[in-house]
């Protein structure tokens, strides 16, 4: 029997979670609705358009999307100081969340962006959000000053 997508990440952050460090969402939706009060959307994605100073890219493939993803992701934690606790979610395939410090999220990235959907890693007050489609886009932005 194989584990789901939700089991195999509780695996990896076993360890994490155990000690207290990770926390689980039961379910995502809740965030999802608070996401979509904070940000403004287009259809069922957030409109980085009319966020002042957002940034945005897409990947050069699919055989390079986790390492396109992951210079992303290093490239916003290093402009914009992003160093606090946030919520992990996907619209997929997982159902749970999960709250870290963006270090542990960073350490299980490669893990993390192997789960074939949308991930959004939000700041805990919901002030800006960095988001990896399954597609390939890439967003960050941020709608008060952090």
């Amino acid at each position: 029997m194989s584990l789901s997508f939700d089991d195999e990440l509780l695996v990896r952050l076993a360890e994490e979670i155990r000690n207290g460090f990770v926390e689980i969402i039961p379910d995502s939706g809740e965030t999802f609705t608070k996401l979509a009060a904070a940000f403004p959307t287009v259809g069922s994605r957030i409109d980085w358009l009319r966020i002042p100073d957002s940034e945005t890219s897409v990947s050069a493939g699919v055989e390079d999307q986790v390492v396109d993803f992951i210079k992303f992701f290093d490239k916003i934690l290093n402009n914009h100081s992003v160093n606090e606790k946030v919520i992990y979610v996907g619209d997929g395939v997982l159902e749970i969340g999960l709250i870290s410090s963006i270090e542990i999220l960073r350490r299980n990235l490669e893990s993390i962006f192997e789960i074939p959907q949308h991930h959004y890693f939000i700041e805990a007050n919901f002030r800006w959000c960095l988001v990896f489609s399954f597609e390939g886009d890439m967003g960050f932005g941020c709608i008060r000053s952090t």
